[in-house]
């Protein structure tokens, strides 16, 4: 109460969320198992977000090389199904092994050259290769095959800020802010 703490004290406090800190690491590793579990087919969009946040959880959690490993078995086992590439390219990105993820991403738009969500990867995966011609290409492919939410204007506007582009970040945000509105996704805008 006087704002002391002994340092009890602050080796309690710690360790209370060092506990919490696994008890939320296992809570959400079992949410997104059960969103995924509902398949892509129940909501794309919060499918692939899904997929896409446990695979960066994982790597947060040390665990990188696993799903790198489970994702080409998962493409091996279903070349077919342009959701496991999207993960392994995803995987490969959270990896940081660009180039790795560069291939990947090449033999997928082969296979599936109209999913814009590898687009959307491909353009990631040329900045941060600084092939950014490229990667606005990829991004306006993307938005030729129509994103979920505008998604190949946040690419670009980040993109933009990252090169030290601010105004044409702040124009990029502007236009998707009147593109939510004009969708009625007011609270996204």
């Amino acid at each position: 109460k006087e704002g002391e703490l002994s340092i009890s004290d602050k080796w309690n406090y710690a360790t209370i969320h060092h506990f919490m800190l696994h008890n939320c690491k296992k809570i959400a590793l079992e949410w997104y198992d059960k969103a995924i579990a509902e398949g892509p087919e129940s909501n794309l969009h919060i499918y692939r977000r899904a997929r896409s946040l446990r695979t960066s959880l994982m790597f947060e959690l040390g665990k990188g090389d696993e799903v790198i490993h489970a994702q080409k078995e998962a493409c091996e086992a279903s070349p077919d199904n342009v959701e496991e590439w999207i993960c392994l390219v995803e995987a490969y990105i959270y990896a940081k092994r660009y180039e790795d993820a560069y291939d990947t991403f090449r033999r997928a738009i082969e296979k599936f050259p109209k999913n814009w969500a590898l687009y959307i990867n491909g353009g990631e995966i040329c900045a941060r290769l600084k092939k950014y011609e490229e990667a606005f290409a990829y991004w306006d492919r993307a938005g030729e095959l129509g994103t979920d939410f505008y998604d190949e204007l946040y690419c670009k506007a980040w993109c933009y800020h990252d090169l030290g582009e601010y105004q044409k970040a702040y124009d990029l945000y502007i236009e998707i802010a009147d593109k939510l509105h004009a969708s009625h996704y007011d609270e996204e805008a």
